[in-house]
């Protein structure tokens, strides 16, 4: 990513950043995704769709213990968001978590 496509997300519109690393990520440019979620929390730590989507990444890339601790933050953050539980179980399961990946999934269907 060039010199102007970064983002200085302490003085600019977080969201604009965040939108611009959901593209990357949708177009499969997961390192460039990953570099603008990174830069959103060092600026909002508790932005809960750039943990989540920090933490899906990592389980992309094969770190489900990271990708864990990333979408249990997100969830901390806003625990009402479906998705952010259902990522958690997959984060846990892939770890053979499977008592915990069942109560995650729990928690997702009583949020319906």
């Amino acid at each position: 990513m060039s010199a102007a496509h970064q983002f200085d997300v302490m003085s600019s519109d977080v969201q604009k950043a965040f939108q611009t690393a959901l593209e990357h990520h949708r177009g499969g440019r997961l390192d460039n995704a990953a570099r603008i979620y990174r830069q959103i929390l060092s600026a909002a730590p508790h932005h809960a769709d750039a943990n989540n989507l920090l933490g899906v990444i990592a389980l992309q890339k094969g770190n489900a213990r990271e990708a864990q601790l990333l979408i249990e933050r997100a969830c901390s953050s806003n625990p009402v968001v479906q998705s952010f539980q259902i990522n958690r179980a997959q984060a846990l399961l892939a770890q053979g978590k499977t008592l915990e990946a069942a109560e995650a999934l729990w928690a997702a269907g009583s949020l319906d």
